[in-house]
């Protein structure tokens, strides 16, 4: 296997380098040096801009000024804050505050300004979705995008270049683009942690709800899929809600109060669900406090998951608890 230097070079700093790189041989003179390349970083600022018939002119970066992972002037115009995510996720609302500072800032008063969220890890709709919500409603200015793995690579994949630094980025995103997206070809048994992410995401398109995340608990934690949340119709202090462990499935309950009140609905959700031909056991152990396991049950899953049977069979259970919150 040919040595890659992003397999070392995994750190957000890492792809700031990199992303700073690429905006500079956008420069027209860089034109004479590698052709192919600069013609790739001309279409990665259009993409950065969201205009694809952008004549660019100049590019000027900056590195962590005012600790801003990217900022990027083009063509003396507009100005670009890239915040750069691997498999971290926005926090602190970093992007509204690095647009106030340039903002206050006299020199860049003239420009419009472009804030862009850059994630090449996985992350849930759900809290893209949320991000785009907040920032679109707190700037003072339209320009707001979030710019994903998959974007990204429909541009760079295009290019003919054989710089070797801008091959390795590429065939870094790629292989976890491949990874992410192989729950749908290999055994379940052969899954790593982005193949889960990718077939959580699949769930979330399919049922168009839901969100996922890591969960810690004592046993190392787990990467959960959470969705369907429904209040007991005679307890509005207890709500019911799905919650995939991976293989397994898993009714839960959230104690608004802390109180243990949803332990008492353990045995009737799993006698109901009996009755609607679906098979839920009690847990042989259970953590008591906001949340806490009611039923739940390890699916058998076909190699390779047939993601129709699943979709169908968890449509079937949302149904279910749907017809429990009520009858409970």
């Amino acid at each position: 296997m040919r040595p890659n230097l992003f397999r070392y070079a995994t750190s957000e700093l890492s792809q700031d380098a990199f992303i700073l790189w690429l905006l500079e041989w956008a420069n027209p003179e860089c034109a004479t040096e590698d052709n192919a390349l600069h013609k790739t970083a001309q279409d990665f600022v259009r993409l950065l801009l969201k205009n694809k018939n952008l004549e660019i002119r100049s590019v000027e970066c900056k590195k962590q000024e005012n600790y801003i992972d990217v900022f990027a002037i083009v063509n003396k115009k507009y100005a670009v804050i890239i915040e750069d995510k691997t498999n971290t996720s926005e926090h602190s609302n970093q992007l509204k505050r690095y647009s106030e500072w340039v903002l206050r800032r006299k020199k860049y008063s003239d420009l419009e300004l472009y804030c862009v969220y850059y994630k090449t890890g996985n992350e849930s709709y759900a809290k893209l979705n949320r991000l785009a919500g907040s920032y679109k409603k707190e700037f003072p200015f339209e320009h707001f995008s979030i710019i994903t793995r998959k974007e990204v690579l429909d541009v760079l994949n295009q290019s003919t270049t054989n710089n070797a630094i801008f091959c390795d980025y590429v065939e870094h995103l790629r292989k976890i683009q491949n990874i992410t997206l192989s729950y749908s070809s290999l055994p379940i048994n052969k899954w790593k942690w982005e193949a889960w992410q990718g077939f959580y995401m699949a769930l979330e398109k399919e049922l168009n709800t839901g969100d996922w995340g890591y969960v810690a608990n004592p046993s190392g934690g787990f990467l959960g899929f959470w969705w369907n949340w429904k209040n007991i119709a005679s307890n509005p202090d207890v709500q019911i809600y799905l919650q995939f462990e991976q293989t397994k499935l898993c009714v839960k309950a959230y104690q608004k109060n802390g109180v243990k009140e949803g332990i008492k609905y353990s045995d009737q959700i799993i006698r109901l669900a009996a009755e609607n031909s679906i098979i839920f056991t009690k847990p042989s152990k259970r953590r008591c406090g906001k949340t806490m396991t009611l039923a739940h049950v390890y699916l058998q899953m076909s190699d390779p998951i047939d993601m129709v049977d699943i979709i169908c069979h968890l449509k079937k259970v949302m149904c279910f608890i749907d017809y429990a919150c009520s009858n409970l």
